[in-house]
């Protein structure tokens, strides 16, 4: 049985945890809060995106002053993940669809629609 850990609103959060991509050539770090009944995924660091359009209307991203690099990534409101592992579920998928931005050109968007 999978067991879910509610974090509480005011408690440290000082676990950083690094995904590396399937095909093991980039790595992404975050971390997650909750936050308004609702996990947060602060971004940590990603890869550069070269000479690629890193917007946030493009790349999933918004403002966040809790991340090291001022994002996390973007949710339709009431569309946030409920648990820790939803949210780590998430993350692992916006980093692939990332990387693949970043190594073809192929925006989220279109990856989503194709």
């Amino acid at each position: 049985m999978k067991t879910t850990i509610l974090l509480s609103e005011g408690t440290l959060h000082s676990q950083i945890f690094i995904y590396p991509t399937k095909d093991q050539k980039a790595r992404f770090t975050f971390s997650y809060e909750f936050e308004n009944g609702h996990y947060v995924i602060s971004i940590h660091s990603h890869p550069s995106y070269k000479d690629r359009n890193d917007a946030s209307t493009i790349a999933h991203w918004l403002p966040y002053y809790k991340s090291p690099i001022g994002r996390k990534i973007c949710f339709t409101a009431g569309k946030e993940p409920k648990t820790l592992q939803k949210a780590k579920d998430f993350s692992m998928y916006w980093a692939e669809l990332t990387w693949a931005y970043i190594r073809t050109g192929v925006t989220i968007d279109n990856q989503l629609l194709g």
